[in-house]
């Protein structure tokens, strides 16, 4: 669960932010049916922005489910049991932000439907939480501004930039990212080691 919320609303935040975050849900009650996740998303999208952080939210979260080749919105344990698919989504107005998918092979034309249905939802959720949220004064944080360093970007690039495709891109070890990361290491160094003379 602490993954798709934090999946949900991480891509949404201001990246200059170098302050830790901690949002911790607490449910206080369960009726062994419906996971509490997919609120869990909405609370803390709703309290994100209620704290005034550099967030562009409200994001909305949805399960869907696929019972009888009919889409199904936030169906509960019992009927997932059944279900072909087990898609949770988020998402801001038009836009996906997030999937965590299962379940049986379907077709795309049936994804794709998936998809539409979702968008559908984020948006009466998004609206739902601007609407709460509209209702509190909300103080803004203000945040430092992030140090460019555009000149040393633009010189890595220049400089390295065979080399750090071929790690992305070529490099393959028997142990998954090893020899990616041996090269990775190399290449930090003969760039250190540059900047030094």
């Amino acid at each position: 669960n602490a993954r798709m919320i934090d999946r949900s609303l991480r891509p949404l935040f201001n990246q200059d932010i170098r302050k830790n975050i901690q949002i911790v849900i607490t449910v206080l009650s369960y009726d062994e049916v419906n996971d509490p996740a997919i609120i869990s998303i909405n609370a803390a999208s709703a309290a994100v922005c209620l704290a005034g952080l550099p967030f562009d939210g409200p994001v909305a979260g949805i399960r869907v489910g696929l019972k009888d080749d009919k889409l199904v919105l936030n169906p509960g344990n019992t009927l997932l049991d059944d279900s072909d698919l087990d898609f949770v989504l988020s998402g801001k107005g038009d836009d996906i932000v997030m999937i965590d998918a299962g379940g049986n092979e379907i077709g795309e034309e049936k994804i794709a439907e998936t998809f539409d249905f979702a968008v559908d939802y984020f948006k009466k959720l998004n609206d739902f939480q601007n609407e709460f949220i509209s209702e509190v004064k909300v103080e803004p944080v203000e945040i430092a501004e992030k140090e460019k360093y555009e000149d040393i970007e633009k010189e890595i690039i220049e400089k390295y930039d065979e080399d750090i495709d071929d790690i992305i891109y070529e490099l393959r070890g028997n142990v998954p990212g090893e020899r990616r990361g041996v090269r990775t290491n190399e290449l930090v160094d003969e760039m250190v080691d540059e900047e030094k003379e």
